[in-house]
């Protein structure tokens, strides 16, 4: 998250809750495919 330090804080929380998402989304893909 080294890329926000510099950011002021407008905007920094949608960004956070949509790579959050993302990352989660990311995760639970990666779960299936090892389950598979």
């Amino acid at each position: 998250m080294e890329m926000f330090t510099g950011e002021s804080g407008r905007g920094q929380s949608a960004m956070v809750q949509r790579w959050m998402e993302w990352k989660n989304m990311v995760a639970s893909l990666g779960s299936n495919a090892l389950e598979v």
